[in-house]
């Protein structure tokens, strides 16, 4: 489950975040691809949380923060900046707006939460709407995209940098994702399945702070030493 880049001019950089480390992508083929797994393929209760910095929505086009999809009507998840310039949460058949905007040269936080069909959505650790989700999720049976599809389509390219996403394969309450907004090194008795942070890729064992491997960066710090 580590991320890995694709290649070439496709390569996101890495440049100082909010958080720590943080990949910038140009807006028009730079992605990270996660390898599909067991681990990853979350049909029941999610979370997933991230900073991002937008330098461009131009409200024309979509943006895309995080998905598991094959088509568009083969979605596990997807997190990505719709053309109303608000965060989205899609599933099979589900496209659910946050409540406000997000704006170009900021750093802003968002989050969301699915717990059954109910979702939650945040902006800065605060409650930013709600919404519903579809009850029968399917499987998809493609990799994880960050900053566009992992497939090499590049649909919604991301343009702007993102940074500390996480994944986990559980609802948070509300007062966990402001722990999170307010200290994103917090750790939870359940640790996040996958995260992005400061040392790098991180992959997350469930239940245990076990990272397997660390692709490190040139704003990396090591660990266990």
């Amino acid at each position: 489950n580590d991320g890995s880049f694709p290649g070439g001019t496709a390569n996101p950089l890495w440049k100082p975040g909010r958080t720590g480390p943080a990949l910038e992508f140009d807006g028009a083929d730079d992605y990270v691809s996660i390898g599909d797994s067991d681990e990853l393929s979350i049909t029941g209760d999610l979370t997933i949380v991230a900073w991002i910095y937008p330098k461009a929505i131009d409200g024309i086009n979509r943006y895309e923060i995080v998905a598991k999809r094959v088509n568009d009507t083969n979605r596990e998840y997807e997190f990505r900046i719709d053309t109303d310039s608000k965060p989205h949460y899609l599933d099979d058949g589900v496209n659910e707006a946050f409540d406000s905007t997000v704006s170009i040269n900021n750093w802003t936080f968002v989050a969301f939460t699915r717990s059954g069909t109910s979702l939650s959505f945040y902006k800065n650790g605060v409650t930013d709407g709600t919404g519903t989700a579809d009850g029968t999720i399917g499987d998809t049976v493609s990799n994880i995209g960050i900053g566009s599809r992992a497939d090499g389509i590049n649909f919604a390219p991301f343009n702007g940098l993102i940074d500390d996403v996480q994944i986990y394969n559980r609802a948070l309450t509300s007062s966990e994702v402001m722990q999170l907004y307010l200290d994103p090194y917090c750790m939870f008795e359940t640790v996040p399945i996958w995260q992005m942070t400061s040392v790098g890729w991180l992959h997350y064992i469930m239940g245990k702070y076990n990272p397997t491997r660390i692709i490190t960066s040139p704003y990396s710090k090591a660990i266990g030493v």
